[in-house]
């Protein structure tokens, strides 16, 4: 009996976790070649407001050049 219970949690558990809809991932990357949003904050806000606008939930920036 505490084995079935046992295994009944175990595929619950399973079944839950895996069965979550996928997420389409969207990027951009951000430079500050030719592109000034990354040197003033009102800037930043400004492109991250357009791209929300457009689909994109995933912002890649350069941290090295």
């Amino acid at each position: 009996m505490k084995i079935k219970f046992i295994s009944f949690f175990i595929f619950l558990f399973a079944f839950q976790t895996f069965s979550q809809p996928l997420q389409e991932f969207r990027a951009v990357k951000i430079t500050n070649v030719d592109s000034p949003i990354l040197f003033d904050d009102k800037e930043i806000a400004k492109g991250m407001d357009y791209l929300a606008s457009i689909g994109i939930n995933t912002v890649l920036t350069v941290v090295w050049n």
